[in-house]
């Protein structure tokens, strides 16, 4: 197995953001319920959607173990097409979680591959969006009980994920890197986010200042929420989290999504009775 933090194929291009981003604190719509990616009885988590909206990945236990998927639409407000399996991707283990990279060239993403036992961050690359999906690598990230969930940010020079470094806990770390085409660094815990209890599915946004993420830290702690932080710079700690409570309901939400002006968002939610893909703006 090839252990590896980075490629030099891996860029980034053409970056530029897709609006200014909003004001911390500002909400959301109500959640309007996505379709026609699956049948409407499959489970659906995990999304990831390219910088113009017409792509999105996400992954789906529709064949009996976890899958990534793709879907396509003409323009932004059209439906989606049927979701396809990514078959360069697919394996009798559990892949799930991906992320896209900005110039949709690179996809991170969870896996327990080969054999089921541990989740670990992977990444494949391709050279054109049309491309099949190289063979995916394992990202070089220490050592922990698991890491999981995989959110770039724009620039694909940092990483927030999560790991269990303690026994049945998930807490949030943060990779950064000088450039794409070196290793990712140590992971640092990112301390003023994390709490006593799971704190996961991390997504990014305004290049890495915004952070939104699942927690089962309200409530009765077992279910999860999505809590929203942001931080002035790079070398600033973020602010201490708020739940996003116009998007949250009794069942759990996570997986969330955002555009990079942190304008739209896309999570899962099981509050229909399986887990589903929902989008709001604001």
């Amino acid at each position: 197995m090839l252990a590896l933090g980075c490629s030099g194929r891996e860029r980034v291009v053409g970056f530029q953001k897709q609006g200014t981003p909003v004001d911390a604190g500002q909400t959301f719509s109500a959640p309007v319920l996505m379709t026609g990616l699956l049948d409407a009885g499959d489970e659906i988590q995990d999304p990831t959607l390219s910088p113009d909206e017409l792509d999105i990945y996400f992954a789906s236990l529709k064949n009996g173990t976890y899958d990534i998927w793709h879907s396509t639409r003409v323009a932004i407000g059209a439906p989606w097409s049927p979701g396809v399996l990514v078959q360069e991707l697919a394996t009798t283990s559990a892949d799930y979680e991906p992320d896209l990279s900005y110039d949709g060239l690179t996809l991170y993403f969870s896996s327990d591959r080969p054999d089921n036992s541990t989740a670990r961050i992977w990444v494949s690359q391709r050279s054109a969006r049309t491309d099949p999906w190289g063979i995916p690598q394992i990202v070089n990230l220490g050592t922990t009980s698991a890491d999981r969930g995989p959110a770039v940010d724009v620039r694909g020079l940092l990483m927030v994920f999560a790991a269990d470094h303690n026994a049945n806990d998930f807490d949030l770390y943060r990779s950064t890197r000088a450039s794409t085409a070196v290793a990712w660094g140590a992971p640092v815990a990112i301390t003023e986010v994390n709490s006593s209890v799971f704190d996961w599915d991390p997504a990014v946004y305004d290049s890495g200042l915004g952070l939104v993420f699942g927690s089962r830290r309200s409530g009765d702690r077992t279910t999860s929420d999505l809590f929203e932080t942001t931080r002035a710079s790079e070398s600033t700690p973020f602010d201490t989290p708020k739940s996003l409570a116009e998007l949250n309901s009794p069942m759990s939400e996570g997986d969330p999504w955002l555009s990079n002006d942190g304008r739209h968002i896309v999570f899962s939610s099981d509050r229909s009775g399986i887990s589903q893909l929902y989008e709001a703006w604001r």
